[in-house]
């Protein structure tokens, strides 16, 4: 299955030392660039990458984590690595700039679309989950932005309550669609809610062959749908590779809910720490027992602002009182972060950057005011990309692809360590 990512405009990075594993790290990228490895494209195994540059294997592992962390490589785990584009990004530690490809030089397929989003139920879950209302909003504008300026006469817009029922709810809003005469749907599905994924596929068989129909998520979806997704497990290996790289030498992963989207995050920064040539011990997923039993991730943000507040000072009062310095701290988002933040900073007085580094998920304001570094999702990319696979579909072309997409990292002071990081 391909998978194509958007370009980023070339930022200049530091100048590094010609070591072992930058010259390799170059001659891959200058591989790629020449398309002598093509996107989707499988790299030999690591052992055999060793032997053929004459270098040990944990030089081409550091290699290959640079070009992971930075998006121009994917790895699948029990598949191999891949290379994830058609152009290599900048490095994941960079300041990057989002700049839409140019659009397609071909005649405007004039068609109506019809938005149909997956929003919170009542006003108060709104209120309770910030970004629900925010992520679609920007999803939304930059998908109906560049809809248009590909020649879309106009877009309508319907609600989905996807919290009770989704099935029989999405189907009742595609049909409303199909109705009043829309040329392509888009299904705007950022939040957690069970079976989403059964009701866009269902949504899918409903419209049929005719009418086009892409699903904009926060996770890959099951085939035969047409996708733009952001990558979870990309962003957990970004979020452990920014800190071991600013030398913190344990990580610490508070988890205390289970969902799937938490899972895949801990499957990447355990798989940056393994590409770092790390033992497994060096992240340490709190808690790390009996996982099975811990309950869901709660959707209401007050709710679990307060769970996650109690969850640290208990482990505080079970872990001699304080997070060993030199720590760094991946929290399930911004808002998580702010409240581990305020455990330690209560029970410890130890802060975020001189004493330990602290990274989120989302970027939101808050994370900003509080100095936090964070990864924030490629929402206008998202829209962008759906606007461009949509007209590519009412063209007859590119029928059910997907399209993955990464975040951005954000460092700030939350995890800018006064010592210097140890060269690993």
């Amino acid at each position: 299955m391909r998978r194509s990512t958007v370009l980023l405009e070339d930022t200049p990075t530091a100048p590094r030392p010609k070591s072992a594993y930058w010259r390799i790290e170059s001659e891959m990228r200058e591989k790629i660039r020449t398309h002598a490895w093509s996107a989707g494209t499988m790299l030999p195994g690591r052992q055999v990458l060793a032997r053929e540059y004459g270098v040990a294997r944990g030089t081409v592992d550091r290699a290959i984590a640079n070009l992971v962390a930075d998006g121009t490589l994917f790895a699948q785990e029990g598949r191999g690595t891949f290379v994830g584009g058609d152009a290599p990004l900048p490095s994941a530690t960079a300041p990057v700039l989002y700049t839409p490809p140019a659009l397609p030089k071909r005649q405007p397929v004039a068609a109506r679309l019809g938005i149909i989003a997956a929003l919170p139920a009542t006003p108060q879950s709104v209120s309770a989950d910030p970004p629900a209302t925010l992520w679609i909003d920007t999803v939304i504008a930059s998908l109906e932005r560049v809809f248009a300026a590909l020649g879309g006469m106009e877009s309508c817009f319907y609600a989905w309550d996807s919290t009770t029922e989704p099935t029989q709810a999405l189907d009742l809003s595609v049909s409303d669609a199909l109705r009043e005469g829309m040329d392509a749907i888009a299904i705007v599905a950022l939040h957690e809610a069970e079976g989403v994924d059964n009701a866009v596929y269902h949504a899918q068989l409903l419209a049929g062959q005719s009418v086009p129909l892409i699903c904009l998520s926060w996770h890959e979806m099951q085939r035969p749908i047409a996708n733009v997704f952001y990558d979870q497990t990309f962003a957990g290996y970004v979020a452990a590779d920014h800190l071991l790289q600013r030398g913190y030498d344990s990580l610490h992963y508070f988890a205390p809910f289970v969902a799937d989207w938490i899972q895949a995050r801990i499957t990447g920064a355990q798989a940056a720490v393994r590409q770092a040539g790390l033992p497994p011990e060096t992240l340490t997923i709190v808690p790390d027992k009996n996982r099975e039993t811990l309950p869901p991730y709660i959707s209401n943000h007050s709710e679990r602002d307060r769970t996650m507040y109690r969850f640290v000072r208990e482990w505080l009062r079970t872990h001699d009182g304080r997070i060993p310095t030199g720590t760094g701290i991946i929290a399930l988002n911004d808002w998580e972060a702010s409240e581990i933040r305020r455990a330690l900073d209560a029970g410890t007085q130890q802060k975020p950057g001189a004493d330990y580094g602290l990274i989120g998920f989302d970027d939101s304001p808050q994370s900003r005011l509080h100095g936090l570094t964070s990864l924030r999702p490629p929402l206008e990319e998202m829209g962008t990309e759906a606007a461009r696979l949509l007209h590519h579909l009412l063209a007859g072309e590119g029928r059910h692809k997907q399209i993955r997409l990464f975040s951005h990292l954000l460092p700030r002071k939350s995890t800018n360590r006064k010592e210097p990081p140890t060269d690993r």
